[in-house]
């Protein structure tokens, strides 16, 4: 059956991209603001997404959400882990003072 025409232009208005560089709240907002939109043009189909969504999180099982979110949880944390300490050593390494031009920094 597929969804309704404007949700579908919901979800495609948004593309999850790893390199999108929007701010997290105003695309959040924009996506909240389109959801109000729709079900102001079309109540009836977003009762029926609302109570389609609501029955399919009543019949899955916990123990597969809670598996899914463990497994995508110990794949995401290295590479976040990763990226946090890169950080935190770029940080460091812009704050240290600046040496002597030609000369290496050694500490004795």
């Amino acid at each position: 059956m597929g969804a309704p025409p404007g949700l579908q232009v919901v979800l495609m208005d948004h593309p999850i991209s790893p390199t999108a560089t929007t701010n997290t709240s105003t695309t959040l907002q924009k996506v909240l603001t389109e959801i109000k939109e729709f079900t102001r043009q079309e109540p009836v189909a977003a009762v029926a997404a609302v109570c389609a969504v609501g029955l399919l999180v009543k019949l899955v099982p916990r123990s597969w959400v809670m598996g899914t979110v463990a497994i995508v949880g110990t794949a995401l944390i290295k590479p976040a882990l990763l990226s946090l300490g890169m950080t935190k050593a770029m940080e460091l390494y812009l704050q240290r003072p600046p040496t002597r031009s030609g000369t290496a920094a050694i500490d004795s």
